[in-house]
């Protein structure tokens, strides 16, 4: 009685395991173990197309538009691809002309695209929880062919099985893993996927590397091709054993290279399940009285491995899966059962607990680290106790250097770790005060910086065996590079600001062009009239041609405007070149004196030049150095007051650069208009200003001349003392002077402008 209570006890532990589900986790991790000893590498003949974060930042926007589907089909016909299966929803309508694109396309694909379908349950409306079916839009039907992309997990979340199609409005639709491999069994529910078969040894290709031809078509000649999410961030991750977490359409290919190696397996069923534990219960009750206890405990030891190796045998040349958790139950309730007298029991009731919770632990750790956000979790001392993978490349730290076990200080940026010191400080908190969130830049080996957006966040651990003490708390830290997001701010910022300035630059142009067009204008039309007229009479001849100069000289005011206007625009383009020669910088000066001088008649002022005895020439074009030497002086002519000096000074700099300095004791400019001179049309509003005819013009087109020339504009001023404006040019520019020159040892002349 005695013995037979042993071997109930036994079968109750086994019966125990079977109802609490541990019996699938106990298989599970077997099945892993056999997949992983026995690796089968894929046939290669199944290319994933992958909708990765490459393809999802590279093709800035999502979802994408059906053009660019129709764009991948007609790349993979044009490459021979034999077949193509999307894992994509086309059951909604898109606009029409990206649809009309999309048929165009699977009609040049001759019939050789696979679109999917798929069956769910209806969530709202008066047929909430009836079964719906999604199918791509009819057009595109007439053109394709349909496959199921249905998956149905197990209880733990696992995916084990795959069904070889489904029943679509009466009709068999078979899945995409028999489309792809050709295998169709309508009787047939699902089948077994032989996960010994690699994912890594499955071809991967880029979507955006065939979009933007930076691929061999000759990778993809007769190859079938499925076309699927592989991004974290659009969630399509699938649980499986053997090789964890993959995406969807990896799964989809892994039950079609099952099929297309007639791998697709079986498993045992109860009645094996249930007569391996009778045998089991039978041999150990007749050699219980044949061996003794230590033989025994090691029988109990040695059987599952053998058991194991028979296992592993069944799958690698049967394609059997056998269903050995039970089993190895039996084995483990017997060799408690033999050693339970120096066993603790409640010890033994936390190990089958901590089985059961490993299973969810691991799925709990694959999710934090496959996070696209970095994460850290602390003590309330500092030290790091966990970190997700991509901490490390978010934080740019070598993986060679390890996070966990160092104080959080050693890691962070200042920024953050002010933060958490904070937050650490602060005995009670509320919900608010327990959270805080900021950005912050790191600067990287490229010269760049890093944008990172980080969330810090206390929280206190409930412990009943710690009522006593202090609470325990700890800090998790959140990272997520915002770098691309945070220049897309500035670019538009940048953009808004540029139609800002554009808008006012076009304002300051009608602002300032209208009196100097409307002037000349106003008079070209107002003496052509009197002329056209003959307002002072027939015989006022000589009164009329004076009009008809003033009409002349009117003209050729209204002509130098619109060529100011042109030349600088020509500038700014980039549509003029320099037309290069030596140019003598002390004749360049008096001619633009001479010119000036013209213009400013009616002041009474000295023009000073003086320059240095070694002074070189210059290699310039000509026309722009007159230009901006006219437009300097004229400035300084325009803004002195009568009776004052302007000095001309050139010299050679030890640097070998050519300085040209016009200094005048004018009106001067304020600090805070020196910044806007320099910007077109731009016109310093001064009383002196509105006395002369101007554009605004003239500094911006010498200050665009100056770079071409690789040379600068400085100004110097002082509001009421006067205004230095030095032209620096650069060495490689000055030149010695022509030999037809005579260069005095100093040259200092004067020219007068007078009434």
């Amino acid at each position: 009685m005695k013995r037979l209570s042993f071997h109930i006890a036994v079968f109750l532990f086994v019966g125990l395991v079977a109802i609490t589900g541990l019996s699938d986790v106990i298989h599970n991790k077997f099945s892993e173990y056999r997949f992983q000893t026995a690796p089968q590498p894929a046939t290669g003949r199944v290319v994933l197309v992958a909708i990765d974060h490459k393809s999802l930042s590279e093709i800035n926007k999502w979802p994408w538009p059906r053009s660019i589907h129709a764009e991948m089909i007609n790349k993979l016909t044009q490459a021979g691809a034999g077949e193509i299966a999307f894992d994509v929803d086309f059951s909604a309508a898109s606009t029409s002309k990206d649809d009309e694109a999309m048929t165009e396309a699977l009609k040049g694909a001759g019939g050789s695209v696979i679109l999917p379908t798929f069956r769910q349950v209806q969530r709202i409306n008066a047929h909430a929880g009836s079964l719906v079916h999604n199918l791509p839009l009819p057009e595109f039907q007439e053109h394709s062919w349909l496959a199921g992309v249905n998956i149905y997990p197990e209880r733990n979340g696992q995916i084990n099985k795959m069904p070889y199609g489904h029943m679509i409005n009466g009709k068999f639709v078979p899945s995409l893993a028999a489309m792809l491999s050709g295998v169709h069994k309508p009787q047939a529910e699902s089948f077994y996927v032989d996960y010994s078969i690699q994912a890594a040894t499955v071809p991967v290709v880029s979507y955006v590397d065939i979009i933007k031809n930076r691929i061999n078509p000759n990778q993809l000649k007769d190859k079938k091709i499925v076309i699927g999410a592989t991004a974290t961030e659009l969630g399509d991750r699938m649980f499986t054993p053997g090789q964890g977490i993959v995406s969807g359409p990896m799964l989809q290919i892994l039950a079609a290279e099952t099929l297309m190696q007639n791998r697709a397996l079986f498993k045992t069923n109860a009645l094996v399940t249930i007569f391996g534990l009778l045998l089991i219960a039978a041999s150990i009750l007749l050699l219980s009285k044949k061996i003794k206890l230590a033989e025994r405990l090691y029988l109990f030891l040695v059987a599952p491995l053998v058991l194991e190796a028979a296992a592993l045998l069944a799958l690698v040349l049967a394609g059997l899966i056998v269903n050995t958790s039970l089993w190895h139950a039996a084995f483990a309730g017997y060799f408690g059962a033999t050693l339970l007298h120096e066993v603790n029991f409640r010890k033994l009731i936390t190990r089958l607990t901590r089985i059961q919770l490993a299973e969810t632990q691991q799925m709990f750790e694959q999710a934090f680290n496959d996070s696209f956000t970095g994460t850290i979790i602390a003590d309330d001392s500092g030290i790091v106790q966990a970190s997700s993978k991509t901490t490390q490349a978010i934080l740019k730290i070598s993986d060679n250097e390890p996070l966990i076990g160092r104080h959080y200080n050693q890691i962070l940026p200042p920024e953050i770790i002010a933060a958490a010191d904070r937050m650490l400080a602060r005995e009670n908190d509320d919900q608010l005060s327990s959270h805080y969130s900021n950005h912050v830049s790191l600067p990287v080996s490229s010269g760049d910086t890093t944008v990172l957006e980080y969330i810090v966040t206390k929280s206190t651990l409930p412990d009943a065996d710690r009522e006593e003490l202090r609470p325990r708390r700890i800090l998790s830290f959140s990272f997520q590079d915002i770098t691309a997001r945070q220049r897309a701010v500035v670019a538009q910022q940048q953009a808004t600001e540029a139609a800002i300035q554009a808008n006012k630059a076009k304002t300051d142009f009608l602002t300032n062009m209208s009196h100097e067009l409307r002037t000349p204008l106003n008079a070209i039309l107002g003496f052509s009239e009197l002329i056209e007229h003959q307002s002072l009479g027939p015989d006022k001849m000589a009164e009329y041609s004076e009009f008809a100069r003033d009409i002349k000289c009117s003209g050729q005011q209204l002509l130098r405007v619109v060529n100011d206007i042109i030349q600088l625009t020509r500038v700014e383009s980039g549509a003029i070149n320099l037309s290069e020669e030596q140019c003598d910088i002390v004749d360049m000066i008096e001619y633009a004196i001479e010119d000036t001088s013209i213009l400013f008649r009616g002041h009474n002022l000295n023009l000073v030049v003086e320059h240095s005895e070694d002074l070189p020439d210059l290699t310039a074009d000509a026309g722009m150095l007159h230009q901006t030497l006219n437009a300097i002086i004229s400035n300084a002519i325009k803004f002195s007051d009568d009776e004052t000096e302007i000095i001309i000074k050139a010299e050679k700099a030890r640097t070998g650069e050519v300085t040209i300095a016009i200094q005048d004791l004018g009106t001067g400019i304020s600090h805070s208009e020196i910044e806007n001179i320099f910007k077109p049309f731009y016109q310093i509003d001064s009383a002196k200003n509105r006395q002369f005819e101007g554009t605004g013009l003239g500094l911006t087109r010498a200050n665009a001349y100056m770079k071409m020339h690789g040379g600068r504009i400085k100004v110097a001023s002082k509001l009421g003392e006067g205004t230095t404006i030095y032209l620096t040019f650069p060495s490689d520019r000055a030149v010695a002077p022509k030999p037809a020159r005579i260069m005095p040892t100093y040259r200092d002349d004067e020219y007068r402008i007078s009434a």
